[in-house]
């Protein structure tokens, strides 16, 4: 999505979802929790969002700003349920009250919605008023490979102080309508497991990708030579 359609009148009642992460490298697990995403809580479209300058000590980012908005953007071409969102200026931190409030402006009567990872979301209290942030909009969260649900839960419900909705079906989705407060755990039997950090190793070692991540990433990364000794920038 460019900046310049936030005014299209046709998004005022949308259901948007932001898909915020590194997305260092994007992969075929991402895409499929969006798409996922979008099909179960009826999301009009999803805004991949790749952080900009991280204001997080704890998250380090593998590589620079542009190769991974090429990466993602090589991912959503040609899909017009999924668009992309640029910072203007990759230098500086990009938090996601500033982005939420970006988008609440722009199209005040849409339904936004917050996608992420469980690890990013255990880190939410170090974010800039990460406490209610769950509180203004939709937080879904996608388990990563590894991940423990039961830890997720104590933490929603003890530290953030609001109830998990562990979703697995499009009935599930939809008996959450009516309820006001909540982040929602969104699993599913064809989710596919991956990590960024597989593909980081797989790529330096010059493991195939296929399958693993969209063509068009596989191709850059092998032509970028990203996450090697070699890599161009």
């Amino acid at each position: 999505m460019k900046r310049n359609t936030l005014k299209n009148p046709s998004l005022s009642k949308m259901r948007l979802g932001l898909y915020g992460g590194s997305f260092d490298p994007i992969h075929n697990g991402h895409l499929r929790f969006a798409a996922l995403s979008a099909h179960f809580f009826s999301l009009t479209r999803v805004v991949f969002v790749p952080d900009a300058l991280s204001p997080h000590i704890y998250k380090t980012i593998s590589l620079p700003y542009p190769h991974r908005v090429k990466m993602v953007e090589k991912a959503v071409e040609g899909i017009p349920l999924f668009g992309l969102h640029r910072y203007p200026d990759s230098s500086a931190p990009s938090y996601t009250k500033d982005l939420l409030e970006e988008y609440r402006r722009a199209i005040p009567e849409a339904s936004l919605f917050f996608l992420l990872g469980s690890d990013a979301f255990l880190k939410i209290l170090t974010w800039r008023e990460g406490m209610e942030l769950p509180r203004r909009v939709r937080f879904l969260v996608a388990l990563r490979p590894g991940g423990r649900e039961d830890l997720l839960r104590t933490f929603v419900e003890e530290r953030v102080r609001l109830p998990l909705f562990t979703v697995e079906s499009l009935e599930g989705a939809k008996a959450l309508e009516e309820s006001s407060e909540g982040v929602i755990l969104f699993r599913h039997p064809s989710m596919v497991r991956l990590s960024s950090s597989r593909i980081r190793e797989m790529a330096q070692t010059r493991t195939p990708l296929h399958g693993l991540v969209p063509d068009g990433v596989r191709k850059y990364i092998e032509e970028k030579r990203l996450y090697t000794s070699e890599v161009e920038s």
